[in-house]
């Protein structure tokens, strides 16, 4: 299994409170469930695309195995917008949010994004995308990167995706590494992207 995160493009604009991102994750670390066939199963896409617009694209990569599909991802904002709103289609089913507002794997997460399950041919399969666009006052990509609230025994993460359709009728959660560090781009990435720090216990 690849294991890596990547910070895929970072241009500093204007101020230097400004930044323009775009970050990649791999969603190829099992943290619970059953292990998915095939590998590097998804990637999510997080990028500005306009002042305080966020959007986001999870692609369900074709190296996952035929069958096997995307029925939810749970993320984390560093602080939530009183202001934000949200605009999809499908796959994508609803996108809801509220502070530590959803427990899932002994964590609490910010947004919740449930896909179509019931429609077979509208399912996130291999070879699949889905986008949605989040906007709100002062939102950027890196507000995506803060740790999830630790409830319990289990380590707090970035993002959390279920994957269901791996054969037996069986599923799994999936997640990516915690980065090492971001000083290695020798921009004061680890500012822009800590702006809050969540409790870890």
């Amino acid at each position: 299994m690849r294991v890596s995160q990547t910070l895929v493009a970072i241009v500093l604009c204007g101020a230097a409170s400004s930044a323009s991102a775009q970050i990649v994750w791999d969603f190829d670390v099992l943290v619970t469930g059953d292990l998915p066939q095939g590998t590097d199963w998804a990637t999510l896409t997080i990028s500005d695309t306009a002042t305080d617009e966020v959007t986001l694209t999870l692609d369900h990569n074709s190296t996952s195995a035929s069958g096997q599909f995307l029925t939810e991802i749970w993320l984390n904002l560093t602080t939530i917008p009183g202001d934000m709103s949200v605009s999809f289609g499908s796959p994508v089913q609803f996108v809801v949010w509220g502070d530590d507002a959803f427990p899932q794997v002994a964590n609490l997460w910010d947004v919740d994004i449930m896909f179509v399950t019931n429609n077979e041919g509208n399912r996130l399969v291999p070879g699949g995308s889905a986008t949605w666009i989040m906007t709100g006052t002062g939102l950027d990509s890196t507000d995506f990167s803060t740790l999830s609230t630790q409830i319990d025994g289990v380590d707090p993460m970035f993002g959390l995706l279920q994957l269901q359709g791996i054969p037996g009728d069986l599923s799994g959660k999936l997640t990516i590494p915690e980065p090492a560090s971001f000083a290695v781009l020798g921009l004061g990435i680890v500012a822009l992207i800590g702006r809050r720090r969540r409790r870890l216990s």
